[in-house]
């Protein structure tokens, strides 16, 4: 890297944003995609992404920096060595993942959630949990395998709406791990459901806290980045976009939380929409049904 320094068209790497939950550690690669890399310590996950994916609870986002060069990532306290390059860790770079209520507006809350639910019952990914709004779109799943996930997943959901912890315990039983992609859309949607319940617990002051926790420590199975997901739904810690939408429902601009919802839709395959489709079953159809 040092050699490049004297050519005119090199551009000195620089660290754009770092997230609140970063732990000190060495990183290995877990895994590797276009715009993301994703490295573990134990059961830790960091990603350093593209600008594009955003900023997040344990992303890490960088300028100059060919993410395909990447092998190494060291966190200390207020400095990260990637490739033995040293980054500062300045507060003004740290993105902050926790949502602050104290204001929001809940008079529009319900309007926009019935929003949303009415967009992606019509317009989500056709492969999404979207069914769950709107049944003509199980015509979507033709082959026998999508056949069988659409399925386990209604039956999954069926326990859950049967009201009692111990048939929601079945109910994640038959979810967790269903379904296609790298977060497979069974784990996608159980965070965005404990998504759901921290907010409302937040906005309502139900304490759903039980319900979450009991939610939270079966949902986790052998799936590392699903894990890591559901911990930070958990806690309440949202990435960039996620926490743009959900302060946008309190927003009388339908034009604004539509742009949000959308921006959600273009994660993954179906990731995106799965995890909003959780988020609403917690408000529409869950929550203090299991009190």
């Amino acid at each position: 890297m040092s050699s490049l320094r004297g050519n005119p068209n090199y551009y000195c790497p620089k660290l754009i944003s770092y997230g609140d939950t970063i732990t000190e550690g060495i990183y290995h690669i877990h895994s590797r995609f276009s715009r993301t890399i994703n490295l573990q310590n134990g059961n830790i996950l960091l990603s350093i992404v593209n600008q594009d994916i955003g900023k997040g609870p344990f992303n890490i986002i960088l300028h100059y920096f060919d993410l395909r060069e990447i092998h190494s990532l060291i966190v200390l306290q207020n400095v990260i060595i990637i490739n033995k390059i040293p980054f500062q860790l300045h507060e003004d770079l740290k993105y902050h993942s926790k949502i602050t209520f104290q204001n929001a507006k809940v008079d529009k809350l319900y309007e926009n959630l019935n929003f949303v639910e009415s967009f992606l019952a019509e317009q989500s990914p056709e492969k999404s949990l979207s069914f769950l709004f709107n049944e003509k779109r199980e015509t979507f799943f033709a082959t026998t395998f999508e056949r069988a996930f659409l399925q386990r997943i209604k039956q999954g959901i069926e326990y859950m709406q049967k009201g009692t912890l111990e048939n929601l315990k079945k109910g994640i039983a038959w979810i967790k791990g269903c379904g296609f992609g790298l977060t497979p859309s069974g784990d996608d949607f159980l965070a965005g459901l404990l998504s759901g319940l921290y907010v409302k617990h937040e906005i309502k002051g139900n304490d759903l806290s039980e319900v979450r926790k009991l939610i939270y420590t079966y949902a986790q199975g052998e799936n590392f980045i699903s894990n890591s997901f559901l911990t930070s739904a958990y806690k309440g810690l949202f990435n960039e976009r996620f926490k743009n939408f959900i302060m946008s429902l309190f927003q009388k601009n339908h034009e604004q939380l539509m742009s949000h919802v959308e921006s959600l839709l273009d994660v993954g395959a179906t990731s995106g929409a799965d995890t909003l489709v959780g988020f609403i079953f917690a408000w529409k159809k869950a929550g203090e049904l299991w009190l």
